[in-house]
């Protein structure tokens, strides 16, 4: 089980200091600590944790939010993000490695658990839409 730090890798948050230390109360309600507001998510009976594609993709301008918003949103058990940008539909190099690359480009996660990619570049490249 653990503790909530451990459960929840830092590099959701900055990669430095605490969740509860980079991540306001506020955004969890504003009420009680951050352990007391987010449940656990346990393993058991929830399938296999295994690499899947995104069900949500994050994009947007540079610097309107979109590293705060995947921040934000990774902080529920039930979501989860690769910290870094994958650049796969803006990148010919990736997008030409197909989707067994885009996959493993993904954490592992529950079939129960949403999946998030987030890539700003994806809305300033018109390569992307084609």
């Amino acid at each position: 089980r653990g503790t909530l730090n451990e459960r929840l890798p830092n590099a959701y948050v900055g990669g430095r200091g605490t969740l509860k230390e980079r991540i306001p109360t506020a955004y969890v309600g504003g009420r009680g600590t951050l352990k007391e507001r987010i449940p656990t998510a346990h393993g058991r009976g929830r399938g296999t944790l295994k690499k899947r594609l995104p069900t949500v993709i994050i994009i947007g301008v540079a610097k309107c939010g979109t590293g705060a918003l995947r921040d934000i949103l990774s902080i529920h058990p039930n979501i989860v993000a690769p910290y870094r940008e994958i650049n796969y539909f803006n990148n010919n190099k990736h997008y030409e490695q197909g989707l067994k690359y885009y996959r493993n480009m993904m954490p592992r996660s529950y079939e129960d658990q949403i999946t998030i990619e987030k890539t700003p570049k994806y809305f300033e490249n018109p390569e992307t839409a084609n």
